[in-house]
Formats: structure tokens, C-alpha cells, sequence
């Protein structure tokens, strides 16, 4: 069987076994990074939930403050608690259940305060506009949870309103 082959035969069927056993080598490799890849990936993930953590954490602090001074009537208070509680939005998905109704609380409080008429906002519906906004960003991605707080907090706030007053953003 093999007596009629040729040294070209020979170094063909020798050239695809090294190549068939240099794949499978690449291949287990590739499969040794793709998971250190996830491995990487999912502490990345772990990092980024822990800085948003820490970055909702201080911020729900100052967004109560803010409120606080803003009930006072301290001058500038109004509009540093709405970019306060606007810079909250973006890291407010990757919280935990528990710091996101935290946020909720502050939120619902900002809300209630800046929608009061003596408050001196020149525009208090910014802040409910860019939840909205922010709300049906989230339900674009495929969230349901978040949107749906979101819109409770303005909820709230719509339901709190005197009579004849202005509508918050829909």
C-alpha cells in the first residue's frame, strides 16, 4: 500500500498532519485566552458595579443635601441639584436593587421639591425630561425594572402637584 508511494506523498500527508496538529494546538490556545478574555471581562464588569456603586453612594448624599438647601432657598442650590441627580443616570443601571430605590428616594424628594413653585427653578422640568429621556433609553436596551422606577418617581411627583399647575414632562 504504501510501496507506491512517492516522496511527494509522503511530505503531503506529513505537511497536513503537522498543520491538522498545529491547529488543534492553536485551537486549545485560543481557547485558553477566550476564557481568560472572560475572565478579564467579568472583573472589569465587577469594577465598573463597584465605581458606580461608590459614585451613586456619594451622590444620593449630595442630591439630599442639595434638596435640603434648595427647600432653605439657598441661592444655586436648584440648579446643582438637578445636575446632581442627572449625573446619577447613566450609573444607575449597573447599582444594586437596594442603592438603585436608595436613588429613587432622593430622586422622588429632588423631584417634589424642584416642582413646588417657590423653589426659584427657571425651568423645573429639565430634570424630568432627561429621566424620561434616560427611561426610554433603558427600555431601548431591553430593561423593563429601571424604566419603570424611573417613571414611578415622576409619578409621584405629577400625582403631588396642586392643582393648576404645570405638567411635568411626559
Amino acid at each position: 500500500m504504501f510501496s507506491d508511494w512517492t516522496s511527494a506523498d509522503w511530505t503531503s500527508n506529513a505537511t497536513s498532519l503537522l498543520l491538522f496538529f498545529v491547529a488543534y494546538v492553536l485551537s486549545v490556545r485560543q481557547g485558553d485566552i477566550l476564557k481568560q478574555v472572560r475572565g478579564v471581562s467579568a472583573e472589569v464588569q465587577r469594577l465598573q458595579e463597584a465605581t458606580a456603586e461608590l459614585e451613586i453612594r456619594e451622590k444620593i448624599g449630595v442630591i439630599e443635601a442639595r434638596t435640603f438647601e434648595t427647600r432653605q432657598g439657598v441661592p444655586g442650590a436648584v440648579f446643582m441639584l438637578q445636575q446632581d441627580t442627572i449625573a446619577v443616570l447613566p450609573l444607575y443601571e449597573h447599582a444594586s436593587q437596594h442603592l438603585r430605590s436608595r436613588y429613587e428616594e432622593a430622586l422622588s424628594g429632588a423631584l417634589s421639591v424642584l416642582s413646588q413653585p417657590l423653589t426659584g427653578s427657571q425651568n423645573p422640568d429639565e430634570l424630568a425630561r432627561a429621566i424620561a429621556s434616560h427611561a426610554d433609553d433603558l427600555e431601548k436596551r431591553g430593561l423593563t425594572d429601571e424604566p419603570r422606577a424611573l417613571r414611578a418617581c415622576l409619578s409621584k411627583v405629577v400625582a403631588e402637584r396642586p392643582l393648576g399647575q404645570e405638567r411635568l414632562a411626559d
